[in-house]
Formats: structure tokens, C-alpha cells, sequence
């Protein structure tokens, strides 16, 4: 390589020593200092030139002045001159430009051409994850393509580019929990989503192409909310936001668009489910700021696409969903979890349907549905635990297992309101218990399960069943005593555990291969127990400001890990989790993907972030906490068509080999349950359920997986852990509907509407079965409450919110054509402070 010299760059925003062509040294300005950005030294190293997976060599030379890195690619009917140059400007924008030129006299054949970026993006190790950017969004559109990776410790680097970017590649661990780096594929053959550039695989005779790559930081730490605003300001591109991504049949969003280059039209073009097109005004708010206002009312169920085109020519998408009341999706995840049949299985997400059974059979009886779990209950029980004793016969250290299925016994308890489903909910946390050890913590052998799924969380829903229990009047005063005795008692584990995570700060383990990596659900789960505990506490209890805290911090870390700002009802909230595959649904790998990477975003494990996200805006009042909750739950809540097909999970990646396991239809017409692993492309889609047809043998406990790709065990599949979405949906918004009054004098409505009424305020529910609503207000109101059961009203002070509850009973269940709520038939007046 020749001297050539200014390879290092050195500005105010930025110190990158690109020597060779590889950033081999990255410094960037986040939240005022110039910090080192981790980026790979090994195969993943980049940046760099990939064509079809190959590495092109590059060499320096000087072009006015400054270093370009130039390469030559020629095999597999390809010659191509390449180069690579980086500039940083006052703006603090970073800038890579990505040249390739075919040099021969035709047009080349499709070929795949990236640009790696060589950030180092495997979190493996406390506590030097905090600071590694993690590949939080990247997306495409016609035009171009955007994105941010962040860390931990909050630090944000925006990307894009200015011309058509084919697709994008993560670079999964082959084995394990890992993301190495990312590359953007500026030319990509092969299937790729709809809203992507098409046919972008091949170059014409002589043609060629350049990509100006542009990184730029984001202030302040953690300011998630400055991302697209800062994209579009440093650019022309035009990015799309709206405050909530699903909406009811009655609720309104408002829709934002960034646009540096003016809107000719002034209007946002909308698709609907039936094929029809409308457009919406968009009103100038500010230089380079439109709204929108899009009212669900009248909308049929279903997804529509909003697009926006600018003066630049640059174009963007966004999708939104009407949903069907909650009621719906209860009721429909009952019938999916009779459906797809639970399993006596070593792992409880082959049974973890359950949840949804027992949820909808409490508000919505229906004495055929609920017969048949219930004999399927009665199946799967027995073959797991042993009778009388309730001790394990498999997986007796599988902690999450035994948790679970206490979760099962209080949900279960709340139906029959049967004392031996108690009882055995809390033989079942006594054998949790044997697990915690001095520190607090749970563990199976050397490894702390205490976030893994979450054990104390089961535990405190059985501490509430104890607690009522011991109130219940009716029952004699020792047996009162008996479950006072028993609720302290685990209350006091439950304090010790606490302390144990607060005491971890973030340095959280989890089940797997690389059980010390930073990963999405020990800390969705963390922020879960720690902020449903506070709720627990005493509103003046140091302890629960303090817990509060401890969750607050892990959820803002946790938003590396969350699709928080993705324009797409489907995948908003949903966290990033991407080995599940192999194991949920018997998916099998490739060469060069063995184990089926791919995010698995939402799926069901997305609902542990939920539960955090709720507590939180209940104990703090901060209304983004309740709207990134609510998107999440309704991209969760998509994971049910709206034909009554539950999904397993959606697949943002927008393009993965892999095989996937589908039914064996000879087999099948000869009365035989068999599978097979087909090849197939999927990308920017849901994946279906395996265990509606791949059931377990009659009476037998099956392995919860086996062989990742081979699955030779009949009826082997952990799928039915998307049941955790219906768990969520039925604690935290079927029975409750949110109102937030935001700085404005605006009123955030969630399955709720509300009318002022002089001072005061008229909430009316969306459903029969909603018992309590929270209120927050800037100022002090009366506020009453049209339950179904009849009108409560109360005064509520400005601050936190509050809870109107009325008593709660079985609600009728919603049946399309008729209006989910009625009017109440009394009133009596009484509130929960």
C-alpha cells in the first residue's frame, strides 16, 4: 500500500482512522464527549466491499487531495472497479461513499454487492456491552434506506443513504445469541418485501452507481425521540412517525412527517385492507414538519399503509392497524390454545396456552371451549407433576417450568375460585423458593434464573390471590391467618430478590448458550418483576421509588433492544430477539444460518417489555412509557389474524434462508403426524404455528424440542409461548382503559373515550368487560366512569395516575355486528384513591 497520507480524519464530532480502507479506529460525539466506538478486528472488520459474501481487497490513492480506496472484482462473470472514502463535515455527519462501476461491454447477472459496516455488535460481556452499539433499526424504502444502532448506555448513531438500498443482512452467530456486524446490501437478488427497491441486482453495460452512507450522532443520551427529526434535518429524505401504531374502531393518531424538502401534494397517500385509496391533508406545523390526523371510525379491521413522496423525489412508508376490541383476541387465543393443542412437554411454552384459557374462561365462560382445556389440562398435568405432592417428573431445575405453572394454578383459581388451585400455587412457589439462595437470586446450578422468564413475578401474582384471601371476611379468622401467614412470607423472598436484581445493575444472566451476553429478555423481564413489585409497595415506601428507579434504568438501556421508532404497526415495541426459531417452531438452518438466526419481533417473549413499560407509566405518570406499551401490545396483538389464525411470530429481517418445518401431507392422508423441512426465502413476514398439526402422541410428555432443524420427536415445539401475549393483554388492558391528559389540554384515550363535562370529565369504556380506569390529569377534575355496571365517579388530583375501578363480573362476549359496550342500568358512586 503506498503512503498516502490524511487517513486519519479529526473533527470536533469525530476521530476515524480509516487506514486501508477499514475503520479501524472510530470515535464519535455522544452526550458531549468524543467516546470509541467498538468495531470489529477480525472477518467481520469493516468497513469493506462484499461481493456475493466475498471480501474486495482494497488499495489508497490520493484523489484531490484525500485517500480513496479503490478494488477490482472480476470472477463469476463479473468485472467490476470498486472504491470506498470517507469525509466528515461540521454538521458532525460522517460520510462513506460506496462507488461500483461494471467494466464490462454487458450487463452483469444479479449479483448481491454490501458494504459492511464492522461495527462490533455481538453483546457478550458485562460490563463492556454498555458502551457496543447494538443494530437497533435499519429500513428500506423505495428511495433509500435508515436507520440507528444503539447501546446500552444510550448512545445513538443515526444512518442513511441517499440513493436505492436493495436490503440489509445481520451477521448472526451461527450457534448462539450473538450479532457480529451488519452489512447493507446496496444490491440484493432474490425476494425481498414490497416496500423495497426491486429488481436492484445487476448493473447495465459500463453503468455506475454510488452510495453516500451517512452516519451522524444523536443527542442526548437515550433521546430516541430526536432520531427522526435529526435524519430529516441532515438530509432530504423524509421520515414518517405517529403516536400509536394500532387503533381502535374509535380512536384517532396523529401522523407526523419530517421533511427538509417540501411535500408538493400536502397529502399522505392511504391503502386500505379492501384495496381502497384515500389521502389525508397534512397541515405544516413547522419548517420541515406535517401532520396528520387519521380516525379510525368507520375503518374496517385491518392494515393500512400510509405513503409520502417529497419535492427531492425521496419516498416513505408507514403502516398503521384497526384492530377488534380486545375481548376478541381473548376470546380467539382460547380457541388457538384448544387448536393447537398444549403439550405435557419438558418446557412450559408447549403449554403455556394455558394462560389464554383460563384468562378468557374468566370473563367470557363458554362451557364447550372451556371443556375441552379443561380436559386437556387434566392430560398435560399429570404427565408433568405428580399428583398429591405436586413435585416435578421432568426438568426438576427448570425453574421457569414450575413458575409458570403457579402462574397457571392462580389464573385457573380466578376461575373456579376452587381452594385446592391455591393450594397448589403455593406448593408450587414453595418449590421456587428451594431455588433462591442467600443473595436473593434463583438459581439453576452456577447460572441466575432470576429473570429468566420471571419467577418472582409468578410468585407475586400468587401473593395478591394470598393477600385477597386473607381479607375474604367470609372465611373463617385461622384459615384468614393461614394465608396472611403465607403472603408474608413470600413477600419477604420477593423483597430478597429484589434487592438481588437492583444489586446486579444490569449484569443480568440468562438460559443459553452465552448466558452473560446482554439480551433482551433477562432485562424485560428485570424491569417486569422490579416495577410490579414497587406497584406492591406503599406509595411513600423508599423502597418503591427505588425499585421504580432500578426499572426505569433497565428499560432505557432496554431500548437498544426494542423497535421503538419503527413506522410499522407489526413490528412497533416489538423486542429483538433472534434464536427462538430453532426451537419454537422446529425451523432448520442453512450453511450458512445452521441454527435459523433471524429477529423474532414481536414474539411472545415481547410482552415481558410490556409488562414494564405499563407499571412504569403508572408509577411515574410519563405518558411515552404508556404509548410505546400500547404499540407494543398492539403489534403483539396482530400476531392473531383477524381470521382467528394465531401466528407464532413476525420475521422483520427482510430476507432469510432457512427451512422451514411444515406437515407432511402424504403422511397426514394416512392418518400419520409427520413433518418435513422445506427451503424457503422469508422475509418481513409472519411465521405460522407448527403444533395445530404437530401434536403430541395422546398421554405422553414429549421433549419441548430436539434436534433444531431434525425435529424427529412427535409433537416437539416450544410455539406455543405466543400465548404470553394474551397473558399480557389480559392483566394490563382487557379489563382497563387508559386516559392521559398530555401539556396541551389534549386527552390520550385508550379503549376509553372521554367528554369534558363543565370541570369535569365523562369517561365512557369501549367494552362491557372494562372495570378500571386510570386517569391522569394536569389538574385537579371530577371525573365519572360509565361502567357497565353503572356510573362511579371521584375526584382526581394532577400527577401520577389514578385508578376508577368498579366491581368486576363477567362481561358478555363481543360478537361482531354488535356495539362491544351498553349503557349502564344504575349508578352508585364510589372511587379508588
Amino acid at each position: 500500500m503506498e503512503n498516502v497520507p490524511n487517513e486519519i480524519l479529526r473533527t470536533p464530532d469525530w476521530l476515524v482512522d480509516h487506514r486501508g480502507g477499514r475503520l479501524r479506529r472510530l470515535h464519535a460525539r455522544f452526550g458531549g464527549a468524543l467516546c470509541g466506538v467498538p468495531m470489529r478486528r477480525d472477518a467481520y472488520a469493516g468497513m469493506c466491499w462484499l461481493i456475493d459474501g466475498a471480501e474486495v481487497p482494497l488499495s489508497a490513492v490520493r484523489r484531490s487531495g484525500r485517500p480513496v480506496y479503490t478494488g477490482r472484482f472480476s470472477a463469476n462473470g463479473l468485472t467490476l472497479a470498486l472504491s470506498l472514502s470517507y469525509a466528515a463535515d461540521k454538521a458532525g455527519r460522517l460520510t462513506v461513499s460506496a462507488a461500483l462501476q461494471n467494466e464490462a461491454d454487458t450487463a452483469t447477472p444479479p449479483f448481491r454487492a454490501s458494504l459492511r459496516l464492522g461495527f462490533d455488535t455481538f453483546l457478550a460481556q458485562y460490563p463492556d456491552y454498555n458502551d457496543q452499539l447494538f443494530p437497533t433499526l435499519l429500513r428500506c424504502e423505495k428511495t433509500h434506506l435508515w436507520g440507528y444502532f444503539s447501546s446500552p448506555s444510550g448512545r445513538l448513531l443515526a444512518l442513511f443513504t441517499d440513493a436505492p438500498t436493495a436490503s440489509y443482512t445481520l451477521d448472526y452467530e451461527k450457534n448462539a445469541q450473538g450479532i457480529f456486524t451488519a452489512s447493507l446490501d446496496l444490491l440484493q437478488p432474490g425476494r425481498l418485501p414490497a416496500r423495497h427497491p426491486q429488481g436492484l441486482d445487476r448493473l447495465s453495460a459500463g453503468e455506475k452507481k454510488t452510495w453516500h452512507v451517512t452516519l451522524l450522532p444523536v443527542g442526548p443520551l437515550y433521546g430516541i425521540g430526536a432520531i427522526k427529526p435529526a435524519i430529516a434535518a441532515a438530509s432530504l429524505l423524509p421520515v414518517l412517525h405517529a403516536g400509536r401504531y394500532t387503533l381502535a374502531a374509535d380512536e384517532a393518531c396523529r401522523v407526523t412527517v419530517f421533511s427538509r424538502s417540501p411535500l408538493p401534494e400536502n397529502t399522505l397517500t392511504l391503502n386500505g385492507p379492501d384495496g381502497g385509496t384515500r389521502r389525508l391533508p397534512l397541515e405544516p406545523d413547522k419548517p420541515g414538519v406535517y401532520r396528520a390526523l387519521f380516525r379510525a371510525a368507520g375503518a374496517a379491521p385491518g392494515l393500512y399503509t400510509a405513503r409520502v413522496r417529497n419535492a427531492a423525489g425521496y419516498e416513505a412508508e408507514m403502516c398503521l392497524f384497526v384492530r377488534r376490541p380486545w375481548s376478541w383476541y381473548i376470546q380467539a387465543a382460547r380457541k388457538a390454545a384448544a387448536d393447537a393443542p398444549q403439550k405435557a412437554s419438558t418446557h412450559a411454552e408447549s403449554w403455556y396456552g394455558f394462560y389464554s384459557a383460563y384468562t378468557a374462561r374468566r370473563y367470557f365462560p363458554d362451557a364447550v371451549l372451556d371443556g375441552r382445556l379443561e380436559r386437556r389440562f387434566h392430560e398435560v398435568y399429570p404427565l408433568l407433576y405428580q399428583s398429591g405432592t405436586g413435585l416435578p417428573l421432568v426438568q426438576e431445575d427448570r425453574i421457569q417450568n414450575h413458575s409458570s405453572m403457579l402462574g397457571i394454578f392462580v389464573c385457573r383459581y380466578a376461575c373456579t375460585a376452587d381452594i385446592a388451585d391455591l393450594e397448589q400455587a403455593h406448593r408450587l412457589a414453595e418449590l421456587v423458593l428451594r431455588f433462591q439462595r442467600e443473595d436473593g437470586g434463583f438459581y439453576k446450578g452456577d447460572t441466575d434464573y432470576t429473570s429468566v422468564i420471571y419467577p418472582a413475578k409468578s410468585i407475586m401474582e400468587l401473593v395478591r390471590a394470598q393477600l385477597a384471601r386473607a381479607e375474604d371476611a367470609r372465611i373463617p379468622p385461622e384459615d384468614r391467618a393461614l394465608w396472611r401467614g403465607r403472603a408474608e412470607r413470600h413477600m419477604a423472598a420477593l423483597h430478597r430478590a429484589m434487592e438481588h436484581l437492583v444489586g446486579l445493575d444490569g449484569n443480568f444472566q440468562t438460559e443459553g448458550a452465552t448466558a452473560s451476553c446482554y439480551e433482551d429478555g433477562a432485562n424485560s423481564c428485570s424491569a417486569a418483576q422490579l416495577s410490579e413489585f414497587a406497584l406492591m409497595l406503599a406509595e411513600d415506601s423508599p423502597d418503591r421509588e427505588r425499585y421504580t428507579e432500578a426499572a426505569r434504568r433497565i428499560l432505557e438501556k432496554h431500548a437498544s433492544h426494542e423497535q421503538a421508532l419503527v413506522p410499522d404497526c407489526r413490528m412497533a415495541g416489538g423486542t429483538l430477539r433472534f434464536w427462538e426459531a430453532q426451537y419454537d417452531v422446529e425451523m432448520g438452518g442453512t450453511p450458512s444460518a445452521p441454527r435459523a438466526q433471524m429477529m423474532n419481533s414481536p414474539h411472545g417473549w415481547s410482552a415481558w417489555n410490556i409488562y414494564g413499560l405499563f407499571h412504569l407509566y403508572e408509577l411515574t405518570g410519563e405518558v411515552r412509557y404508556l404509548e410505546r406499551g400500547m404499540n407494543a401490545m398492539g403489534a403483539c396483538a396482530q400476531l392473531m389474524g383477524l381470521d382467528g389464525t394465531l401466528r407464532w411470530a413476525f420475521v422483520p429481517d427482510p430476507q432469510r434462508q432457512t427451512r422451514v418445518f411444515v406437515k407432511d401431507e402424504a403422511a397426514a392422508a394416512q392418518g400419520r403426524v409427520a413433518g418435513r423441512h422445506a427451503e424457503r426465502t422469508i422475509g418481513e413476514e409472519y411465521v405460522p404455528m407448527i403444533s395445530s398439526w404437530w401434536t403430541a402422541p395422546p398421554h405422553t410428555q414429549v421433549s419441548g424440542y430436539t434436534a433444531m432443524g431434525g425435529a424427529v420427536t412427535q409433537g416437539a415445539a416450544c410455539d406455543n409461548d405466543v400465548h404470553e401475549v394474551f397473558k399480557a393483554m389480559g392483566e394490563l388492558v382487557l379489563t382497563k382503559a387508559y386516559i392521559a391528559e398530555t401539556g396541551d389540554g389534549h386527552f390520550e384515550c385508550y379503549n376509553a373515550s372521554c367528554t369534558p363535562d363543565g370541570e369535569g370529565l365523562v369517561v365512557t369504556p369501549a367494552e362491557d368487560v372494562v372495570s378500571q380506569v386510570s386517569v391522569r390529569l394536569t389538574r385537579e377534575r371530577a371525573v365519572a366512569v360509565r361502567f357497565s355496571s353503572g356510573m362511579t365517579a371521584g375526584t382526581v388530583t394532577p400527577g401520577k395516575p389514578r385508578w376508577i375501578c368498579a366491581a368486576e363480573r363477567p362481561a358478555r362476549a363481543y360478537k361482531p355486528g354488535r356495539p362491544p359496550r351498553r349503557k349502564p342500568n344504575n349508578e352508585k358512586t364510589e372511587a379508588d384513591p
